[in-house]
């Protein structure tokens, strides 16, 4: 059975993933002519989300950027304000970086208003802290550079953030500005997949975590996830 080998290079995250495919290429779905349930669904789209999420943080971010948590006084009288006072932040940031001839913001943002203390997260490009703390205007600022573990990279506060329970108050899991970079995508077609030969680790990058799913139907999948060895 051929089998095609995916190569997710995102920052200094390096994701391999190996599928089945059909004689034409195609992926062969995981549920093989079965429908899928809905719950089934939403779990999978939930753990594609948040892959996604985690892949751009490390293609936008390094150890010289903020992570940013915007906190109340007091509780949003409605979800219309919760919302709109994080597009108004949003907004100031913008005007206060070309007025100022700053670098334009590369921003990922989450918003909570489901818990005791409604708050918005934000991964953001690096600016003076005091700065930051200007243009919000309804609470405290919580600012701290981002840390990489050497195991995990920024995986740890993406899913510390993805975790929690999100505001409906967007369309989306998460907002974010336009000029964020994206993946770097690498597809290569291999006759077979072995999965009791032993991984050797791409040169330069050491794996972090590998796993191996089984079907009957469709075959199996392979995932090696590794990080880049520091210079």
């Amino acid at each position: 059975m051929p089998y095609m080998k995916k190569m997710i290079y995102s920052g200094k995250l390096l994701e391999i993933e190996k599928y089945p495919i059909g004689k034409k290429g195609n992926k062969i779905p995981r549920c093989g002519k079965y429908k899928v349930s809905s719950d089934s669904q939403a779990a999978l789209n939930e753990k594609n989300a948040k892959k996604n999420f985690i892949r751009l943080v490390e293609c936008n971010y390094t150890e010289k950027d903020l992570f940013i948590t915007l906190n109340y006084k007091t509780k949003p009288e409605s979800v219309a304000k919760f919302k709109r006072d994080f597009q108004n932040f949003l907004r100031r940031l913008k005007y206060h970086c070309i007025k100022n001839k700053l670098p334009e913001p590369v921003y990922m943002g989450t918003s909570h208003d489901k818990s005791a203390r409604p708050h918005h997260h934000i991964f953001l490009n690096s600016y003076s802290w005091d700065f930051i703390r200007t243009l919000w205007k309804e609470g405290r600022v919580f600012i701290s550079n981002l840390e990489r573990d050497d195991e995990y990279g920024f995986i740890q506060v993406s899913k510390y953030i993805m975790n929690e329970k999100n505001s409906n108050s967007f369309n989306k899991r998460w907002c974010a500005s336009k000029n964020l970079k994206r993946p770097k995508i690498v597809k290569k077609q291999i006759k077979r997949l072995n999965i009791y030969k032993k991984i050797e680790p791409p040169k330069g990058y050491k794996i972090t975590d590998v796993q191996i799913t089984d079907n009957v139907f469709t075959g199996t999948y392979q995932y090696i996830r590794c990080v880049k060895l520091e210079e």
